[in-house]
C-alpha cells in the first residue's frame, strides 16, 4: 500500500590513470589507485560504479568518450594522471561527462609515497562532492581506512598483481604482510582469501587451500 519511490542513478566508470613519468616505484598505482576509488564509491547507493576490468578495456592517453559511453553504459568518467617528484607524489583526476567530454570537475591532490590512503580518499570525496550526491554519515572510504600507510602500499601493490594468475602468489605474500602491519584492515584479508582460494583451485592444487579462505 505504500508508493514505491524512484531514485536518480549515476553511471560511472573509473578509468586507469596515466603516469606522466614512468617510474617502477609508482607505475602499480596506475590501475590500483582507481580500482580503490571504485571500491570506495561502489559504497554510495546512489552510484553505479562499473568494474575495474571495464575500465582497463578504455586505457590510453586519449580515451574514445562515445565508445565508452556506449559499450560500458555510463554517463560520467575520472580520468587521472600521476607524476612522482622525489618522495611526493601528485595525482590529477577529472570528472568528465560522457559522451559529451564537458569537463565538469578537477582536482588535484599531493601527499608522501607512504601516505597513498590520502590520495585516493580525498580523489573520492571530490568525485562524490562533483556529482552532489546525499551521503549519511561518513565518507564511503571511511570504513575501509586502514591504521598503516604501508600497510596500504603492500594492499595497492597485491591488488596490481592479482590482476593475473601468474601474480597471485606474490600477491598474497604482500597481502599477508599487509595485515602483519595492520590485522584489523578488511580489504587486505578478503582479498587474501581470494588469492588462497583462485591459487588452489587454478593455479596450484592445494587440499588446504578452501580450508584456508574461509579461515
Amino acid at each position: 500500500g505504500t508508493r514505491a519511490l524512484a531514485h536518480a542513478l549515476t553511471r560511472i566508470v573509473i578509468l586507469p590513470f596515466r603516469v606522466l613519468r614512468p617510474d617502477p616505484e609508482t607505475d602499480f598505482l596506475t590501475f590500483s589507485l582507481p580500482d580503490a576509488i571504485a571500491t570506495s564509491l561502489s559504497g554510495t547507493g546512489s552510484l553505479i560504479v562499473r568494474s575495474s576490468a571495464t575500465a582497463a578495456r578504455f586505457s590510453g592517453d586519449a580515451p574514445d568518450l562515445k565508445a565508452l559511453a556506449a559499450e560500458a553504459d555510463v554517463d560520467r568518467v575520472v580520468m587521472g594522471t600521476l607524476i612522482r617528484s622525489g618522495d611526493q607524489l601528485r595525482a590529477s583526476a577529472q570528472l568528465v561527462e560522457a559522451p559529451s567530454g564537458t569537463l565538469l570537475t578537477s582536482h588535484t591532490v599531493q601527499a608522501s609515497l607512504g601516505d597513498l590512503f590520502r590520495l585516493q580518499d580525498d580523489i573520492t570525496r571530490r568525485v562524490v562532492e562533483a556529482l552532489s550526491l546525499p551521503l549519511t554519515g561518513t565518507s564511503p572510504a571511511a570504513a575501509d581506512a586502514p591504521h598503516d600507510a604501508r600497510a596500504y602500499e603492500l594492499y595497492l601493490r597485491g591488488n596490481e598483481l592479482a590482476r593475473t594468475y601468474d601474480g597471485l602468489a606474490q600477491a598474497r605474500e604482500l597481502y599477508q604482510q599487509s595485515l602483519d602491519l595492520d590485522s584489523s584492515f578488511a580489504p587486505a584479508w578478503a582479498h587474501l582469501g581470494r588469492c588462497h582460494r583462485v591459487i588452489g583451485k587454478y593455479v596450484v592444487p592445494t587440499p588446504e587451500s578452501e580450508s584456508r579462505a574461509e579461515e
